[in-house]
């Protein structure tokens, strides 16, 4: 090349580049930078395409499982996509701009190898194509929320105490799933920049480098398994082999900072530092919530999933609370319009007697529909019997609209009718079997 032309090959003409060959060479140095940008754009790509298969998987999971925390989850999600949208395109405008003037009109004089390819004529209707789904989501979660905070965030006769660890069990599932994406993407990266560096080096045949990818890479479904089904069975065994994954992970994403490559693509690739943060971050914070979720251990989260989950293969589900059963109309009344049309609709009384124990108690604050919430009682009693040696007693009902009405209110009106009905001369069993027929 010394004292000859150059020439480049573009579009089937060949184009003249500068005669020099120091020219020449400085050219081609500046494009190895152009080259580095163009693999870490890959790389990022790769992240987002991964990113909106993985938000479309929990939109649905929020939308089965009626979850609030999945769709913060989603919201938050789509929020994360605009943002990188965002700042991918501001990132492409600024190598853009670098491009032409330290490469284009630098160091090849006027030579763009890339023809004019970079154009900025979708980034702007892809942000606000963006910023337009983000604003329309944020008004569909919110009213998904409020729909399910009045069906399904409280559980139907369950303490306080339960319903709070359902929801560090539900965080903690939320969290689980994000760290699982982020740390394998995190990993995923690292591995594809190792292999995809322009020369070879000891960081892209390191055998030790490999292997801390393989390993995250192989216990990830066997982590996030784990740690949803401890938490669900209360089980100490599975939630230890647990915890020593969970370490694994949090030891391989310390040991790769000692790595000089790794500390300086961290620190000069954006998009690199932020997966790696948000891996890392999410990582400690999933950990956090599995130790508060391993302290409520053995305060009856098993039992309580196992009966709601016999409840609902007999045909119990959330969703008849207010909207009633499957084929009936339902309706909204006020606890004066419900108590006042009772002689007309008669309520199904469950057997309460004096003896009730202490777990009973507490289902005096629910509001949920009557003869719901009796099968509900003649579920879990004939649990308890069943603990207990004695045969259960469970009585079928039959379809009623929705009536939501408070159950202090229930046993007030049920006292007054026991009251009224005495002082027509009749006896408590006549009433009892004259409600019976009734239902």
């Amino acid at each position: 090349m010394r004292g000859t032309a150059c020439y480049a090959v573009y579009n089937g003409s060949a184009i003249s580049t500068p005669t020099s060959t120091n020219a020449s060479v400085q050219c081609a140095e500046g494009l190895i930078w152009l080259e580095n940008y163009l693999i870490n754009s890959k790389s990022e790509e790769v992240i987002y395409l991964t990113l909106g298969n993985w938000h479309f998987m929990i939109s649905l999971i929020a939308l089965m499982d009626e979850s609030i925390p999945h769709l913060i989850v989603v919201l938050a999600a789509q929020l994360v996509t605009t943002s990188w949208i965002s700042f991918r395109i501001a990132q492409d405008i600024a190598a853009r701009n670098t491009y032409t003037k330290m490469v284009v009109n630098g160091t090849c004089g006027g030579f763009d190898i890339l023809g004019g390819s970079w154009q900025y004529n979708m980034f702007y209707v892809t942000v606000g194509c963006s910023i337009a789904v983000l604003f329309g989501m944020s008004f569909f979660v919110f009213k998904l929320i409020k729909l399910y905070s009045m069906a399904k965030l409280s559980s139907v006769g369950s303490p306080p105490v339960m319903n709070r660890m359902l929801r560090w069990r539900l965080w903690m599932r939320v969290f689980l799933q994000f760290t699982g994406f982020f740390t394998l993407a995190s990993a995923a990266v690292w591995y594809d920049k190792r292999k995809s560096l322009t020369t070879a080096s000891h960081y892209s045949t390191s055998i030790l480098y490999d292997v801390g990818f393989y390993v995250v890479a192989i216990i990830m479904v066997p982590w996030l398994t784990l740690g949803t089904y401890s938490i669900s069975k209360e089980n100490r065994l599975l939630f230890l082999a647990y915890a020593i994954l969970s370490i694994i992970l949090l030891v391989i994403s310390g040991l790769w900072f000692a790595s000089p490559l790794y500390r300086y693509e961290y620190w000069g690739w954006r998009t690199f530092s932020c997966v790696v943060t948000m891996a890392d971050v999410l990582l400690i914070i999933t950990c956090i919530l599995s130790v508060i979720c391993r302290l409520s251990f053995g305060k009856g989260l098993a039992h309580f999933l196992v009966v709601e989950q016999k409840l609902q293969a007999s045909g119990f589900a959330h969703d008849t609370f207010l909207n009633g059963p499957k084929g009936a109309p339902s309706r909204s009344m006020s606890v004066k319009q419900a108590l006042a049309s009772k002689r007309s609709e008669p309520l199904s009384k469950p057997t309460l007697d004096a003896s009730e124990s202490s777990w009973q108690r507490p289902l005096s604050n629910c509001s949920v529909e009557t003869a719901v919430f009796a099968t509900w009682l003649s579920a879990t009693g004939g649990s308890r019997d069943e603990e207990e040696g004695k045969s259960p007693t469970v009585r079928e009902e039959g379809p009623v609209s929705a009536v939501t009405i408070s159950w202090e209110d229930v046993r007030l009106s049920s006292a007054q009718s026991l009251s009224d009905y005495s002082d027509e001369g009749n006896t408590l069993d006549e009433f009892d079997e004259k409600q019976t027929m009734g239902s």
